[in-house]
């Protein structure tokens, strides 16, 4: 049970993340005064919520250099992290050949 917990907090880190980066990714043309556009937006998602995984990881790492065994370093907490950003980008990729 606690380790389902982990990978759903680890998930919904991911998705925060994805929608921060994807939010960004739209407003950023706008403010450079051209159209935001849907790749750039699934860019962000895929972009941040993997950045946001493995920055996890690294961190526990470091921390379990100071304090040896204070956090698990694990390959599937950064897919935890990950996939819902990569799921987001996903959705907004057949979005866009919807809208065509």
């Amino acid at each position: 049970m606690i380790v389902q917990q982990d990978k759903l907090k680890h998930a919904l880190a991911g998705l925060l993340a994805g929608l921060t980066g994807m939010a960004l990714a739209t407003v950023a043309p706008v403010v450079a005064g051209e159209a935001p556009d849907l790749i750039g937006a699934a860019s962000g998602a895929l972009i941040a919520s993997t950045v946001a995984g493995f920055t996890k990881e690294v961190a526990d790492y470091q921390d379990n250099k100071i304090q040896p065994g204070m956090h698990g370093v694990e390959l599937a907490d950064v897919l935890a992290t990950a996939v819902p950003g990569w799921l987001l980008a996903l959705l907004l990729m057949a979005l866009k050949e919807v809208m065509r």
